[in-house]
């Protein structure tokens, strides 16, 4: 790497002969565009026997288009989950390694799929941290992911958009429920091993589940903006494994005792 590239992460690619490129949306970067479910997978050696029944699931971000005219960050982008689950099966192997990955479906991935149009219906991230980014070039991406995601409740565009997150970071196991999560919205839950998505989880009960006994419990968050502030979790939870419990951080715009 440069010592160019090494002060500019994000500038563009240019190869002799080539139109220049973003460095996160090519090679071994580029975004996938083919979706597999259960592909059997060929392996070499010995799978050890506590692999049975049990998956490796990755999250990261893949974006649906590369061609984005505002930049691009390696933090934008819709949220992929891909893993790879240690099939039981009969015969002298007794297992077979199946290969899916499949897109984390939030609000703002359904919605662009609606009408690829909206693309990129958020800001990018590149937009929000370079310093050499106008006030006014800010304030146009933030006020027009506002109308967009106003334009979408009111039902005038694509379809709802009630959180922002992409869900695009980290994935963690806790309580029965597996959850994609990101910094801006609370986390996603997903099926495994297939990588369905159910819905947002909110403390007590995703959407998506069947009404049972932790729709009783308290969970963070609320209609409105406050409540909203409230269901921004961290992507990077802890568990504490002596007891059995879950932390995260949250963030919000405004003090607990002005809330």
């Amino acid at each position: 790497m440069s010592e160019a590239e090494r002060k500019h992460p994000y500038a563009l690619l240019r190869i002799p002969g080539r139109p220049a490129s973003i460095r996160y949306l090519t090679g071994n970067f580029a975004p996938i565009s083919i979706r597999l479910t259960s592909k059997p997978c060929s392996f070499e050696g010995t799978i050890p026997e506590e692999f049975l029944g049990g998956q490796y699931v990755r999250n990261g971000t893949n974006p649906i288009q590369r061609d984005n005219p505002r930049g691009f960050h390696w933090f934008d982008g819709d949220g992929m989950l891909t893993g790879v689950y240690f099939k039981r099966i009969s015969g002298p192997a007794h297992v077979q390694p199946v290969f899916t990955n499949e897109y984390v479906l939030t609000d703002i991935h359904c919605a662009t799929m609606r009408d690829r149009r909206l693309y990129p219906i958020m800001p990018s991230v590149k937009a929000l941290t370079n310093p050499v980014s106008s006030s006014l070039r800010l304030m146009y991406e933030i006020l027009r992911s506002m109308a967009l995601i106003f334009a979408s409740i009111c039902g005038l565009i694509a379809r709802p958009i009630k959180r922002v997150s992409s869900a695009n970071t980290s994935i963690f196991h806790h309580d029965g429920r597996v959850m994609a999560t990101n910094e801006v919205g609370p986390p996603m839950r997903v099926f495994l091993p297939l990588l369905k998505t159910v819905g947002w989880f909110t403390g007590n009960m995703a959407e998506g589940e069947p009404v049972g006994t932790d729709a009783c419990k308290e969970g963070f968050g609320s209609p409105g903006m406050e409540g909203a502030m409230k269901e921004m979790t961290t992507a990077h939870n802890h568990r504490d494994t002596g007891v059995s419990s879950q932390s995260a951080r949250a963030w919000a715009c405004l003090r607990e005792d002005d809330a």
